[in-house]
């Protein structure tokens, strides 16, 4: 009996030491946030958080101007999550939560999966952050925790 018990804990190490470097191979191949994108992360969540003409507040160059703060900063994120391998947990953890996340089943699923100026080939889950309000949004396309594909999704005046 002791034999087996020995044997047992053998395999059960076995199994545990596998299953931490198959874990360690899955963090390894998405690599974490450079310094200069968690940066750029947390300059757009400050930005989010404020209020501009768009989303309530006052009119607020910085939020609403074309290539005001705010866009420039969401279209240097756009460009490095496209580029960095990014995957839905990471590409959250960069920007936060989005403001809407529309599925393909949704009425509402195919005005910005069509009009919506994509790099990629978007398919899944729509992830919206809103620029201007709900006005002119970056749309993001995840399906099975991949970023897929990004784009502006603009009112278009």
């Amino acid at each position: 009996m002791a034999r087996h018990w020995h044997l047992l804990c053998g395999v059960l190490a076995l199994t545990f030491l596998v299953g931490c470097a198959q874990a360690g191979a899955e963090r390894a191949s998405t690599p974490e946030a450079s310094a200069s994108d968690q940066t750029l992360g947390e300059d757009f969540r400050t930005l989010r958080a404020r209020q501009g003409h768009f989303s309530g507040g006052s009119w607020n160059r910085d939020l609403d101007q074309w290539q005001g703060q705010k866009h420039r900063t969401m279209q240097e994120l756009l460009k490095r999550i496209l580029a960095g391998g990014y995957d839905a947990t990471r590409m959250s953890a960069l920007l936060g939560e989005p403001d809407r996340i529309l599925q393909p089943a949704d009425p509402d699923y195919g005005y910005p999966l069509e009009q919506t100026q994509w790099q990629g080939q978007p398919e899944g889950d729509l992830w919206l952050y809103h620029w201007r309000g709900a006005h002119d949004q970056l749309v993001f396309a995840v399906k099975d925790g991949r970023v897929l594909a990004g784009g502006w999704l603009y009112a278009g005046e």
